[in-house]
C-alpha cells in the first residue's frame, strides 16, 4: 500500500509535539500511518491480546460516538425545541 501511495512504509513517524500528534490522528483517526500499523501487526504477531484489546477500544469509541452524538441530539432539542429541530431535519 505505501508503495502504491508513494510513501514510505517502513519509516516510523518522526517525533512530534502532541498537538501535531493529536492533529496528525485527528486527520487520519480511521487508518494511522502505514508504519504504525505494520508495526502494530507485528508487535500482535508476537502478542496475540493485543488484538483484542485494539476492539475492545474500537468498540468502545465507537459506542462513545453513538452517545455523544444523542446527546448533542438532546440538548439541541431540548435548547431549540423538538418541534424546531425535527422542522430542520
Amino acid at each position: 500500500m505505501a508503495e502504491l501511495n508513494g510513501i514510505d512504509g517502513r519509516k516510523p513517524a518522526a517525533r512530534r509535539g502532541a498537538v501535531r500528534t493529536a492533529w496528525a490522528w485527528a486527520r487520519a483517526w480511521q487508518h494511522g500511518p502505514i508504519a504504525g500499523r505494520i508495526e502494530f501487526l507485528l508487535r500482535m504477531s508476537e502478542d496475540q491480546t493485543l488484538g483484542a484489546a485494539a476492539d475492545r477500544r474500537s468498540f468502545l469509541f465507537r459506542w462513545g460516538l453513538v452517545v455523544g452524538l444523542c446527546a448533542a441530539v438532546a440538548v439541541l432539542g431540548s435548547y431549540i425545541g423538538w418541534e424546531e429541530l425535527w422542522r430542520m431535519l
